[in-house]
């Protein structure tokens, strides 16, 4: 009773969209397959913990101009697209303890596309990964609510052709804290009022760095 847990896979494999007199529509093709699992549990009466996977392929015929249809002028070729995301979550609620409710995240997103230009540059090659943590606590003060915490995130992005798939990379990231008031003053009454702090970097593919900051003030009934 104390575990619980699921699992779903599914695959499709669509034909291209027809219309007019029986023509197809270049492009829309496909087969995909989605995987998702997840898994919670309690460990003590007030702490549980949380484990997801998510996966999803896609494979076909795409236009190299994907905001246009596949024509003379905008060849289509063939794309490949993985995407995987991991969640790993712990939370803590005594229910003897009105200042204690954490909860840690951590997760992991990472994609992959792969295009083969055939007959002009061959394989090409991108790649994206994100991964962060997110910490917060929530605690009771009689008619208030207090929600605080912090939170991290690191971008990294490459791309390429297939003789060197990370020529052209990119890397950023975000730190933060954040504070939350919540106040009930009546029944149907409730006020807000909290502040966030950014700070970001990012580094691009031409060496170039960039860095900014800055407080978000927000207040609301």
């Amino acid at each position: 009773d104390d575990w619980s847990g699921m699992v779903s896979l599914s695959k499709t494999d669509t034909d291209a969209i027809v219309y007019g007199k029986g023509r197809e529509l270049a492009g829309t093709a496909s087969e995909q397959s989605m995987g998702f699992a997840k898994l919670v549990g309690k460990i003590t009466e007030s702490q549980t913990l949380r484990f997801s996977y998510d996966t999803r392929k896609d494979e076909g015929i795409r236009a190299q101009r994907p905001q246009w249809i596949i024509s003379d002028w905008n060849p289509g070729y063939p794309l490949a697209i993985e995407r995987e995301t991991f969640n790993l979550g712990y939370q803590i609620n005594p229910t003897d303890n009105p200042y204690l409710n954490l909860e840690v995240t951590v997760y992991d997103t990472s994609a992959e596309l792969e295009q083969n230009v055939i007959g002009r540059w061959g394989l090409y090659h991108g790649s994206t990964d994100s991964e962060g943590v997110n910490l917060r606590n929530t605690s009771q003060f009689a008619a208030h609510e207090l929600i605080y915490g912090a939170e991290y995130r690191k971008d990294n992005a490459d791309a390429g052709p297939g003789t060197n798939p990370t020529e052209y990379g990119e890397s950023g990231s975000v730190k933060a804290v954040f504070v939350q008031d919540l106040y009930q003053a009546t029944d149907k009454l409730l006020f807000s009022a909290g502040v966030r702090y950014d700070d970001y970097s990012l580094d691009d593919a031409n060496n170039q760095r960039f860095e900014a900051d800055g407080f978000n003030p927000n207040v609301g009934v």
